[in-house]
């Protein structure tokens, strides 16, 4: 039996090698969502970041993923080097969706509308 209603929400996916980009594949099944995940893998050679038949909203476009996300870090290594940075695009980019706390359990969202990727910026 297919997988069904399988929803991807608030991912952060970052890449810093070269080759092959493509953090999301939905092959089979039924009510497939991808929402608020964001990307980032510069050196890669092949970017896409959602694949496959699925509702999809508010994740970083494949032109995105060129485009600096506003880490904290440049080079992140550590859990809090992918928090968002005060000037991050991604602040108050995403949509609703039951996802009702971040990675460190903070509340989601914080200040009126959900962040992008795994990290809410209070």
């Amino acid at each position: 039996m297919p997988p069904a209603n399988v929803h991807v929400y608030n991912n952060t996916f970052y890449r810093i090698s070269t080759g092959n980009f493509l953090p999301i594949t939905f092959v089979l099944g039924a009510g497939m969502e991808a929402k608020n995940n964001l990307g980032y893998a510069l050196l890669s050679t092949s970017r896409t970041m959602i694949t496959g038949t699925a509702i999809i909203a508010n994740n970083t476009t494949n032109a995105g993923i060129l485009v600096s996300p506003g880490l904290l870090s440049l080079t992140p290594v550590v859990p809090a080097d992918f928090a968002l940075g005060a000037a991050s695009s991604a602040i108050r980019a995403g949509v609703a969706v039951p996802a009702f706390s971040d990675i460190l359990r903070r509340q989601r969202p914080m200040g009126g509308a959900v962040d992008r990727g795994a990290f809410e910026r209070p």
